[in-house]
This record gives structure tokens, C-alpha cells and sequence, in this order.
């Protein structure tokens, strides 16, 4: 069926990047035990507080741009259009890459009001101009994977993850750089991403193709997005600032490794997500193209939940195995962080509508409410019950945030995508988790097995589609071999 065909396409493209990015990414999720030997809490601590600042840095320079780029993309499927896309809004953003490079010279002033101490200063400096370097290889990056170059996409990503690793490897155990180690090497992954996009692409900037009046329709649908970019970091950084007020940067350290976890998981949702953008733009206009979305979106909740449960569940046991004493008290916070996750992958898909109908008002109106959920409820309930508080308000706020954007998605492009039954589901194993959290492995595998049969059987249509993948790519095998 064509149906088939299309679905199994986007499942081969985004399995190109899921492999990309999770074997080499999970190779440095692996070192764990490997950093948590060489830097304690605190330094832990710092550095997530200089990404964390980084992160609310980059996507207010950003300016939206990036959803703009995958919106009118496709506006005209012409080389010369896309072109001037492209043109026209990496010259947006090398002017707004000349901010960070500013704010270098201010580094001692924000080291302060990040750590009431000028010593990290030079932390602040090389972050910054990571920024810079990371903007300006971003419209390159998007024109791939608006070409739907998947493959490419994925090399630099394995390149840039090779390069991370080894420079982590090398900075904090050869030159025991401490807290510049994790800094230095995302610098050096950053630029090795600007080089090779560069290369791959041969696209070098031109201002002859810059389109004043495509910027001006781009900037109008993009500027709005802005405040909402402020929410969504509100909503998933604004708590490791709210750690350190009232527990301090070795707490922040702690909830640090708890995120690392989460952090595998969103490697699978981004790559998914990454291929989801040019299908999901591409196609929805098709007669069966809700139909199609429904069925990716299943596909890809079962996959997660699997290991979002998986690891919840057993989250003690993989933490004491993977880091030291310093660190234990991580488990606690890992199902509220995980399932979070989970729900900001459910609501990239579902709250598609919103980008198709370009009604940005309502993403603002779903991340607004989610992250003041999560900054009331962090200050109420984290000074009263500690770090693990923030685990079950990550969880909360994402969900509201799904929920509501899903509502208004469904008042702009209605689809059928059996959400009553993804968010039953996700509560009930969340539900499951916490009672099971310290009984001993042998009743846990007990759990785990029972509730992953049910999970198998609500989702027995995916596990159909998944079968029809793996034949398909044996098929595709067996013919190279034929050929050869």
C-alpha cells in the first residue's frame, strides 16, 4: 500500500539518524562513570549552569528562524526560493551572532550573577562563543534536513559526537581540565560541525540572494515565536537555577545527571523529530496523511515509553552501577525527568497542527502555562522536599504543556491520534514506577515484564508496522548483495 510506503520511508530516515545519533551519543552517555570519577557535584554543577545559561542565550538569538525555515521551505518546492530561504536567514543570524562575541567582554560581570565569583569567567567566554559559531552553522543543518539528506545530516552528527567524546576523554583525564573539559570540547563539536556543513553543502553565503520581503514574512511569523522559546527554556532549564537558590550547585550537579538519562531520550525524539519536520510538512495535504501521523506517533510513543519505563524502573540499580556515592540520590528525580521527556516527544507531534495552521500563539499559550507550572510548583515544593520534588514537577508541567497544545492543534487540524489512550497509558506506568521504586530486581523484573506485555498489546498495530520496516530492509539487503 502507499500508505505503507510512506510511513516505512520517514521510519528509514529517522532510523538513519536515531542510529547516528544514539550509538555515538550513547557512547558518551556510557563515560558517565568515567566523569562522575573526575568531576564531583559542584563542578557538575557549574558547567549544567553555563548550559543552562547558553540555552536561554541561543534560542532568543535564534529568533524562531528555525521553525520559519521549515515553514516556508517548502512554500515554493524551487531551488531559486529555497536558496533565498536560506540566504536570507543566515544573514539574520550572523548579525545576531555578533551579541554573544559582545558579551564576551562582559564574562566576568556574568560569571558573577551566575556564581557570585568572577573565576569562571573564562567558562562564560569560550560558551559564548560557541553560541556564535553554533548560529552560524544552523541554516545549514536545516537545509538538510529539509532536503530530507538524512545520511549527511547523520555524519556530521557522528563526527561532531566522535569529536565530543574524545575531546572530553582527552581534556578531563589526560590535561585534568576539571570544568573547562565538557566546555571546550561542545566548542570544538560546534566548530567541526560548522566546517563539515560548509564542505557538504558547498553552499557559501550570498547577499544577492537575500529577499527583504521573504525576511519580513519570516521575522512577522517568527518574532512571535520568541516568548514561547522563553517559556519552553522556562519549562525545561529555569529548575537547575531554582537548585541552586535553595540547595545549592552541588544539587544542581546531582539533578545534572538525572537530565543525562533524559537526555538519550531526547536524542531518539530529536532524530525522529529532526525527519518528522520535511514529512510532516511535505505530506499534510495528502488524503491519508492523518492517518499517517497517527500511526508515526504510536510508533514512536511505544519505542519511548519502552525505555522511558524501562529505565525509570531500574533507575536505581543503572545509577549505582553507573556513577559513585556523590551522585546516588539521582534515581529519585529520574522518573519525573524521563517521563517529562516523554511528554514533550508526544507534543512534537501532535501539536503539529499549530505549525501548520501557523497559530503561534497557541504553542505560546501551551509552553507559557507549563513553564509558570513548573517555576510556581519548583519554588513551593522544592524548598519543603527537596531535589526530588523537581523530578515530579518536570513531569507535571510537560504534561500540562502536551495537553493543552494538543487541545488547540485539534481546533486548527483535527486528528484522530488516540491521545486519551497515550496519556492513560503513560500516567498508569508512571504510576507503576514510583510504587515499585525500591522494591528489590527480582519483583521489578516481575513488573517490568507484565506491564511491557501490556504495552505490546495496545500497540500490537506498531509492532505490524515495525515488522514490515525489518522486511523491507532485509529486502533492500538482499538486493545489494544480488547487485554485487
Amino acid at each position: 500500500m502507499e500508505q505503507d510506503r510512506k510511513v516505512i520511508q520517514f521510519l528509514k530516515g529517522s532510523s538513519i539518524l536515531i542510529i547516528a545519533n544514539v550509538v555515538l551519543k550513547a557512547i558518551n552517555f556510557f563515560l558517565l562513570p568515567l566523569y562522575t570519577d573526575y568531576l564531583n557535584p559542584t563542578e557538575l554543577g557549574i558547567t549544567d549552569l553555563i548550559t543552562t545559561f547558553t540555552s536561554f542565550l541561543f534560542p532568543i538569538l535564534v529568533m524562531g528562524l528555525d521553525s520559519a525555515f521549515s515553514a516556508f521551505f517548502y512554500e515554493q518546492k524551487t531551488e531559486e526560493h529555497q536558496k533565498k530561504v536560506f540566504n536570507t536567514i543566515w544573514f539574520t543570524l550572523f548579525l545576531t551572532s555578533i551579541i554573544p562575541l559582545i558579551l564576551i567582554f562582559f564574562a566576568s560581570r556574568i560569571s558573577y550573577l551566575l556564581f557570585d565569583t568572577t573565576e569562571h569567567a573564562w567558562l562564560v567566554r569560550i560558551a559564548l562563543f560557541s553560541i556564535s559559531i553554533n548560529l552560524w552553522y544552523l541554516p545549514y543543518s536545516l537545509t538538510l534536513r529539509m532536503q530530507n539528506k538524512m545520511a549527511a545530516f547523520g555524519f556530521v552528527n557522528i563526527v561532531a559526537s566522535i569529536t565530543l567524546i574524545f575531546s572530553n576523554i582527552l581534556f578531563l583525564v589526560i590535561f585534568n581540565l576539571s570544568t573547562y573539559s565538557l566546555i571546550i570540547s561542545t566548542f570544538l563539536s560546534h566548530l567541526v560541525q560548522l566546517i563539515l556543513y560548509i564542505v557538504i553543502l558547498k553552499e557559501s553565503p550570498s547577499r544577492n540572494k537575500i529577499d527583504n520581503k521573504l525576511r519580513k514574512a519570516m521575522l512577522k511569523f517568527a518574532i512571535p515565536l520568541v516568548p514561547t522559546v522563553v517559556s519552553a527554556w522556562a519549562l525545561s532549564m529555569s529548575d537547575r537555577f531554582i537548585i541552586k537558590m535553595y540547595l545549592g550547585e552541588e544539587a544542581v550537579g546531582i539533578y545534572g545527571i538525572a537530565a543525562r538519562f533524559a537526555a538519550v531520550l531526547a536524542i531518539i525524539s530529536g532524530s525522529v523529530h529532526t525527519a518528522y519536520s520535511a514529512f510532516a510538512f511535505n505530506k499534510k495535504d495528502d488524503a491519508d496523511a492523518k492517518i499517517q501521523f497517527k500511526r508515526v506517533l504510536n510508533g514512536f510513543f511505544f519505542i519511548l515509553l519502552v525505555i522511558c519505563f524501562t529505565v525509570s524502573l531500574f533507575g536505581k540499580q543503572i545509577i549505582i552501577l553507573m556513577t559513585n556515592k556523590a551522585y546516588y540520590s539521582a534515581f529519585y528525580i529520574l522518573p519525573g525527568v524521563l517521563f517529562g521527556q516523554l511528554s514533550y516527544a508526544v507534543n512534537t507531534i501532535t501539536g503539529y497542527g499549530i505549525s501548520f495552521a501557523k497559530k503561534t500563539v497557541y504553542s505560546l499559550i501551551a509552553t507559557t502555562a507549563g513553564a509558570l507550572t513548573s517555576i510556581v510548583l519548583n519554588f513551593l515544593l522544592i524548598p519543603r522536599f527537596g531535589l526530588v520534588a523537581s523530578g515530579h514537577v518536570n513531569f507535571i508541567s510537560y504534561l500540562i504543556m502536551c495537553i493543552l497544545a494538543y487541545y488547540f492543534s485539534q481546533k486548527v487540524y483535527p486528528c484522530d491520534y488516540g491521545i486519551w489512550k497515550i496519556f492513560a497509558i503513560m500516567l498508569l506506568s508512571y504510576f507503576m514506577v514510583y510504587i515499585s521504586i525500591d522494591l528489590n530486581v527480582y519483583m521489578k523484573l516481575i513488573i517490568c515484564f507484565f506491564n511491557l506485555l501490556i504495552i505490546c498489546f495496545l500497540f500490537k498495530d506498531v509492532l505490524l508496522d515495525y515488522r514490515l520496516l525489518a522486511k523491507e530492509v532485509t529486502i533492500n539487503i538482499n538486493k545489494k548483495k544480488r547487485k554485487k
